[in-house]
């Protein structure tokens, strides 16, 4: 099997795996997130954000992979699509990103002993962050409706058309979509956890405080668990597009054979697979890593199975009611069977 099939199969099963999975996942989020009992909580604020963007891009990153992957490429040979799934794209990736960093630096104001850092977390502060980012993320990339075009030559049809525009665009990758807000999320992420550490050593090991100590402690695991798999997910998975932009920029003017311009849009297309990965799987990280996510989850579920039996419950009954009342209204004898049978 030549690496072309291989690419075509990726294209085709991994983009519908992705697609379906992380379409499930985001949605159960977005429920979960929207659940009364966590409003008070103000990450949730960047972690709704997330799965709606998570949801979004992942939607317009796999659907035309799908179609290149069945020969039909719906972005190659359309410069406003192609401009377009760019847009959405790099916006959307980057208030995933920036989203995940708010939500670092929110845990590290929550777990901080100074009231001064924790008054700092609030959901008016969680909103305005938001609105904020949404505003400076979408005039970022509006370039990409001049430095991408459609039509160029393989293996990235659809991608920027002159060197500077692939500059400006992997410096912007690397500044605001992988390796800039990886750093800050690190470092948030090791503060939050000496505090968490800290708060741990701060109880006196007394036989009334001992089951909140054990409660301290296992939070601290599931908080090192979470941060651990966000961060080395996240990281891994970013930093390999800009990489191959810059191997690609650096090689520009080498004579490449037919075979190495097959391997290059083979690895190409395998890393931007791998790229989606943090936004398909988020859910199913939270549910293995998060004991607070699991409990909300499933009390989605009970209310989902719930509202499914009582409509099932009204349609039983209402159609007994029915029945009854046309069994009644046949047996229900007139007036004149009345007067006959007083007659008799």
């Amino acid at each position: 099997m030549s690496l072309n099939a291989v690419l075509a199969d990726i294209n085709i099963y991994g983009s519908i795996t992705y697609l379906v999975l992380g379409t499930i996942g985001c949605l159960l989020n977005v429920l979960v997130f929207t659940r009364r009992s966590l409003r008070s909580t103000t990450c949730i604020t960047y972690l709704l954000g997330t799965s709606i963007v998570d949801l979004i891009s992942l939607c317009a990153a796999t659907i035309p992979t799908i179609f290149r992957g069945l020969g039909r490429s719906i972005t190659a040979n359309s410069p406003v699509l192609c401009k377009l799934q760019f847009f959405i794209l790099s916006t959307g990736f980057t208030l995933s990103a920036w989203f995940r960093v708010c939500t670092s630096i929110d845990r590290f104001l929550t777990s901080c002993r100074s009231i001064q850092y924790r008054n700092l977390s609030t959901k008016k502060i969680s909103y305005r962050t938001t609105v904020l980012m949404i505003i400076l993320a979408i005039p970022t990339w509006c370039q990409t409706f001049y430095c991408f075009d459609a039509n160029l030559k393989p293996p990235t049809p659809c991608f920027t058309m002159n060197d500077q525009c692939k500059l400006v665009n992997n410096i912007l990758l690397i500044i605001i979509q992988s390796f800039g807000p990886v750093i800050i999320m690190i470092v948030f992420s090791l503060l939050t956890l000496q505090n968490v550490r800290n708060v741990g050593s701060l109880v006196v090991p007394t036989v009334s405080s001992s089951a909140s100590s054990s409660r301290i402690r296992t939070k601290d695991r599931q908080l090192i668990t979470m941060l651990l798999f966000q961060i080395t997910l996240f990281a891994a998975s970013t930093v390999l597009i800009p990489l191959y932009n810059f191997y690609t920029y650096s090689t520009q003017n080498a004579i490449k054979s037919v075979y190495r311009l097959t391997v290059e849009n083979f690895i190409f297309q395998l890393f931007v697979f791998l790229a989606l990965t943090p936004y398909a799987t988020t859910f199913y990280l939270y549910t293995m890593s998060g004991r607070i996510f699991r409990d909300e989850l499933r009390k989605v579920f009970i209310k989902l199975c719930g509202k499914i039996g009582l409509q099932v419950a009204q349609s039983v009954e209402s159609t007994a009611t029915h029945l009854v009342t046309q069994t009644t209204r046949h047996v229900q004898p007139t007036r004149s069977n009345i007067q006959t049978t007083r007659a008799l």
